[in-house]
């Protein structure tokens, strides 16, 4: 009898025991936040006003995605909600240096180009932002990037 008691237990406490050590583990593996999810509430966060919070936003796609283009978008993104909404545009630089920097090869590179060019502009460093529009023509870019450089060098010699 004991031992029918002592199977009886086993059976009943085995699977419960499966369960709390899934549950309970350090090597359980995590779920990935959906990328683009995060990106469509940061940007309902920007057009509410809510910069910092999509910020945050932003930095969890940096620290979660695994594709570089996604971890180069969201940091755009940070630089430009930097640059445009809080006016902190030493800071938006930094994000932009740091795309042309660690992904030079991104889909997202040559934005941080045009818009590390258009900071500059918008801060009087007028010499820095024709240098870097310049460079941006050089890459060669689509005929709407370049359309854009060139106004932009137009209005920095004026």
């Amino acid at each position: 009898m004991r031992r029918v008691m002592q199977i009886r237990l086993f059976f009943f406490c085995a699977p419960l025991f499966v369960v709390a050590l899934f549950l309970f583990s350090p090597f359980r593996v995590y779920a990935q936040p959906d990328i683009n999810l995060l990106f469509r509430k940061a940007g309902l966060f920007i057009a509410e006003g809510r910069y910092l919070e999509a910020m945050g936003l932003y930095q969890a796609v940096v620290d979660t995605a695994s594709d570089v283009d996604d971890k180069a978008h969201a940091m755009l993104m940070v630089g430009s909600t930097y640059s445009q909404y809080l006016d902190q545009h030493e800071k938006a630089l930094q994000y932009f240096d740091y795309i042309l920097k660690k992904w030079p090869a991104c889909a997202y590179a040559d934005e941080a180009l045009y818009r590390k060019a258009l900071v500059l502009y918008q801060t009087g460093r007028y010499e820095s932002a024709y240098r870097v529009f310049s460079s941006f023509i050089k890459v060669g870019l689509g005929e709407a990037c370049i359309m854009q450089a060139c106004r932009g060098l137009v209005v920095c010699r004026h």
